[in-house]
């Protein structure tokens, strides 16, 4: 995978974009601790947003590990984990504010 023409976007390897999403996602949910008082919104729905976007993306790359280049990568699969359950997570952490207002 590190070899072929799925390793970069644009020039930026793919590496770098996920480590750059993970520092992203971990700033959005200090952040989200830190603002949680207030009631912000704001570092809950961009964690969703880029997890979203993560998930997508993992499940793009996936299909190419498998059908395209016919191999897995251990880190990436690892990698597509822990952005599903960051989606997961965060659309819980949604829908449970969602609730909590309707009440």
């Amino acid at each position: 995978m590190n070899n072929s023409k799925y390793a970069e976007v644009a020039g930026i390897p793919v590496a770098l974009l996920g480590a750059l999403s993970y520092l992203a996602l971990i700033a959005s949910a200090l952040a989200w601790l830190w603002w949680r008082p207030s009631g912000a919104a704001w570092p809950v729905m961009f964690f969703w947003g880029l997890s979203l976007v993560g998930a997508l993306y993992s499940a793009y790359l996936t299909y190419v590990e498998l059908f395209v280049l016919e191999a897995i990568c251990v880190y990436c699969v690892a990698s597509a984990g822990v952005t599903l359950a960051s989606l997961l997570i965060s659309t819980g952490w949604i829908v449970r504010a969602v609730q909590a207002e309707e009440e």
